[in-house]
């Protein structure tokens, strides 16, 4: 064994009338090993409710919309054909989409109808949200709407709604918007509010006879494998089209949602830098208790430089110190975290209300790449923080170190 690290490890331990120093080296080791637990939990548990959102999303969203110009509307057919080639393309699902209004008798609601195959089931996570009911189909002249725009207008399952187009029908007079009738078929419940007190979807062809459109569509939904490569399959899109002669806009599912995506990310930096301080704190009584070991080793420190110890190996002794409390405070702290985030994952310690955030417990999503990055962080902390106790200790006087009482 290394002599430094040897005579290190003896200092840790101290002597019981040096029982101090050897309390204060324990302090430091539980600060560092509870700033590394709170951080990997608090990390956890924003990457779950990332998730959850993430998830969440996709229920209404596919990973690109693709919005095609007018000229292009009566060609996606071709269109379907060609973008089925991209191999990072998963599911296709045409869609028309508009604004109007519901009925069911006195009372109404502003709503937005999407016109949609049984594709959008690919395409979305939509299905995994239906409350009641089943998704459209082309059995029935059906709807399927969200939660809260169902109690809105009080409406279950199996009722009957109106749909009042904002197309005006010039063929009667005076002229009047069309009226369109259609039965509950689903519920669906995503749990944003946006999407549960706006939405309602029909069959592409019946949303096409609202809107006028002929056999007409307005875009594509896109589902792609990866859902984070939405820039390389935009690419791919955009040159499908321009070899074809055709165009169209494209809107990824994170530029659709980037205020609220980039508001997440700033608060789980900013919590993660507020936690770390913990350990920057632990890190001072860890300098405490070195600058303590110092006063006491004077004369340690004073026999082994007349025996022929360098600085450096004296400097060594200490860093190791640092180290040590360092690695011992983080193998806690892993140890620990590790508990929790089971406990966390599998009982319902800490609930909540399930009526907002639409779960019973906290979510949690342990990332193994940035609990590396906390150890890392804790155990260079440790050693920055006993640099100047080591470089304190190795400069002693021998002289005044060896006569020192």
């Amino acid at each position: 064994m290394n002599i430094s690290l040897f005579i290190s490890f003896r200092y840790f331990f101290n002597k019981r009338k040096q029982i101090f120093a050897t309390f204060i080296n324990f302090l430091s080791v539980i600060g560092v090993a509870l700033g590394v637990v709170a951080l990997i939990i608090a990390l956890s548990i924003m990457n779950g409710f990332q998730k959850n959102l993430t998830e969440r999303v996709f229920a209404s969203n596919s990973s690109i919309n693709l919005i095609l110009s007018s000229e292009s509307q009566t060609q996606y057919q071709k269109i379907t054909q060609e973008l089925s080639q991209v191999k990072e393309i998963k599911s296709i699902s045409p869609f028309v989409i508009g604004n109007g209004l519901i009925k069911k008798g006195k009372y109404s609601a502003a709503a937005v109808v999407k016109g949609v195959t049984e594709e959008e089931l690919k395409a979305t996570n939509i299905g995994k949200y239906i409350e009641v009911g089943s998704f459209i189909n082309n059995r029935r002249r059906g709807v399927v709407i969200g939660s809260k725009l169902a109690q809105e207008i009080g409406v279950y399952l199996g009722d009957d709604i109106t749909f009042i187009s904002p197309e005006m029908d010039f063929a009667s007079f005076p002229a009047m918007p069309g009226f369109f009738k259609f039965e509950v078929m689903g519920i669906f419940n995503t749990g944003i509010f946006d999407y549960d007190s706006r939405f309602i979807y029909v069959q592409l062809a019946y949303a096409q006879d609202i809107f006028e459109l002929g056999h007409n569509i307005q875009g594509y939904g896109i589902g792609i494998e990866d859902v984070y490569a939405f820039a390389e399959v935009e690419d791919s899109i955009y040159n499908v089209l321009k070899n074809m002669g055709e165009n169209g806009v494209t809107r990824s599912w994170f530029e659709s949602n980037s205020a609220l995506f980039s508001a997440l990310k700033m608060e789980k930096v900013v919590m993660a830098i507020v936690l770390f301080l913990i350990i920057v704190i632990a890190s001072f009584g860890m300098v405490s208790s070195l600058f303590i070991l110092t006063i006491e080793k004077t004369r340690d420190i004073g026999i082994l430089k007349t025996i022929g110890f360098s600085k450096k190996k004296i400097r060594q002794i200490f860093m190791f110190q640092g180290f040590s409390i360092g690695i011992m405070g983080v193998i806690l702290g892993i140890i620990l975290s590790g508990i929790a985030i089971f406990i966390l994952k599998n009982y319902e310690v800490i609930k909540i209300p399930e009526d907002i955030y639409f779960m019973s417990k906290v979510p949690v999503d342990f990332k193994l790449f940035e609990s590396v990055l906390v150890v890392i962080g804790a155990i260079l902390i440790c050693l920055i923080s006993s640099i100047y106790p080591s470089v304190k200790a190795a400069n002693q006087d021998i002289i005044e170190a060896i006569k020192y009482e």
